[in-house]
């Protein structure tokens, strides 16, 4: 089990304020906008989505984290230009999140997938907490998740596939360990960092071994192993996953990797990472980060660089934290947070045009 380290959260008032460094702008039917959200007690964007109505909500948090744990969350929601309609502050004092934490669900409300998970109407009011970490929607519009917890005690660990309501509550669980231990005695050793659920109603789960090798695990629709492995040869850290048009799968980290639909290895391109996602021309976006700017890649579907773009943020500020999706009309929305001289901190929130580029 987790167990985290809980700060207390104090603040009576909540400054908000927006400054535009570009006005939106409509490029070929494309929105383009830079907006600094200046928040007090708000650091940084660290996941954004674009809602139903194609406005965006960006999930925000202090920029301390320990071991993947974020402190003091909020939410920001805005329209499709990013103007700020509402924003929630002090949603939970600290959370562990995954690349893949922040959703909206079938019923218009928002989903912040963690450990635990916490369920918010359409206008950011809290609904409900599960205590189990779990990581996607269903097709059916429930919740999965795949928990895992060692006993530094006894040496062993527990590694279970969940799948639950859409109120959270858990109706089946599935143990993999005894499984995964009939194919490789190393399995043992295995944490998990992501899953996603197939195509075909199956799941696919990315985790690694000590030091750091990855670990690939691909199951039915009822949990059952259908084929695992451990890529020895590949020294690297993954914490995104996505299932690709061939039915194979791509892994953002240290590195891209690309897999077949059987968990062979096609390619990988070491000048691609950080986070990514599979965008719809069967390719990928790529984004990462140095000292002074958001850095982004779009690539073909064999890893080839089509183009790149570079956000650099002026006034001797510094970028922290980043996400980005690929938006309804072709373009990408980012999110991230810039740091300034001193403490003034501000969240940054980037939608581009297709091309990665901004209106002029």
């Amino acid at each position: 089990m987790n167990k985290y380290v809980k700060i207390l959260f104090f603040g009576f008032f909540i400054f908000v304020g927006c400054e535009d460094e570009q006005e939106p702008v409509a490029n070929d039917k494309q929105i383009t906008f830079t907006k600094d959200f200046d928040i007090t007690n708000f650091d940084t964007g660290v996941l954004v989505t674009e809602t139903f109505d194609r406005g965006f909500l960006v999930l925000t948090a202090s920029d301390t984290t320990e071991y993947g744990v974020h402190y003091n969350l909020g939410l920001i929601k805005t329209d499709s230009i990013g103007t700020q309609e509402w924003v929630k502050e002090n949603i939970m004092d600290s959370v562990y999140l995954s690349h893949t934490s922040l959703r909206q669900t079938i019923d218009g409300g928002y989903v912040v997938f963690g450990d635990p998970t916490i369920k918010f109407d359409s206008s950011g009011v809290y609904e409900w907490t599960a205590d189990l970490r779990y990581e996607g929607i269903t097709n059916e519009g429930g919740f999965f998740g795949i928990n895992y917890s060692f006993n530094f005690e006894t040496f062993t660990f527990d590694l279970n596939l969940t799948k639950a309501t859409d109120a959270g509550v858990m109706y089946w669980e599935k143990d993999l360990k005894s499984e995964l231990m009939q194919l490789d005695s190393n399995f043992y050793f295995v944490s998990t960092t992501s899953i996603i659920e197939t195509n075909e109603g199956g799941f696919f789960i990315i985790g690694y071994l000590n030091p750091s090798f990855p670990a690939i695990i691909k199951t039915d629709s009822e949990g059952n192993v259908e084929w695992a492995n451990i890529l020895y040869d590949i020294d690297e850290y993954f914490g995104l996953t996505e299932q690709t048009n061939d039915g194979g799968y791509i892994l953002f980290g240290s590195t891209t990797l690309k897999l077949s639909a059987q968990g062979q290895i096609e390619w990988e391109n070491n000048n691609l990472a950080g986070r990514g996602q599979h965008t719809d021309d069967g390719g990928y976006i790529h984004i990462s980060q140095n000292n002074s700017s958001i850095d982004i890649k779009k690539s073909n579907s064999l890893g080839s660089n089509i183009w790149e773009n570079s956000f650099p943020h002026e006034n001797n500020s510094r970028y922290n934290y980043f996400d980005i999706k690929q938006t309804t009309d072709g373009g990408y929305i980012i999110t991230g947070g810039t740091q300034v001289i001193g403490w003034d901190r501000d969240i940054v929130l980037i939608k581009t045009d297709s091309e990665g580029n901004l209106a002029e």
